[in-house]
């Protein structure tokens, strides 16, 4: 026997609408029921920015192109250098370092002097910096 089609059939289609509806519904009801867990936050204290050694007072001593050493305003005499940079540094303290600027105009005779006298009035080699302006040099 053969079966007889109805036209109104719509041929086996399930309307997926109301299905949609439904699980539209219960996900807003989920979203608005659940409970957030709220985590703890983590606090940090920031500071400023520590470094291992303290920074080191700075003694900086010029040598003019006319082989003049200069401390802030004040010229000292070669003769004078060893005991004044001895008061220097005694009033920096041990650790300071001693800036040796340098006009490339200078000779190294005036290099070499205000070196020793640093050495022979205590400050420790490794605490002793050169630098050179070369902005006159040119």
């Amino acid at each position: 026997m053969k079966r007889k089609r109805n036209s109104d059939d719509q041929g086996g289609q399930i309307d997926l609408t109301p299905m949609l509806d439904v699980v539209f519904i219960m996900l807003i009801f989920f979203i608005v029921t659940a409970s957030f867990v709220k985590l703890p936050k983590a606090e940090y204290a920031l500071t400023g920015a520590v470094t291992s050694e303290a920074k080191k007072p700075k003694i900086i001593v010029a040598v003019t192109e006319t082989n003049d050493f200069v401390y802030g305003d004040k010229t000292i005499e070669s003769r004078n250098l060893k005991r004044e940079l001895q008061k220097i540094y005694a009033d920096a303290g041990s650790a300071a370092e001693l800036s040796m600027r340098m006009d490339a105009k200078s000779n190294a005779e005036s290099w070499n002097t205000l070196f020793k006298a640093a050495t022979d009035a205590g400050i420790p080699k490794e605490n002793i910096y050169l630098s050179i302006d070369s902005e006159q040099a040119n």
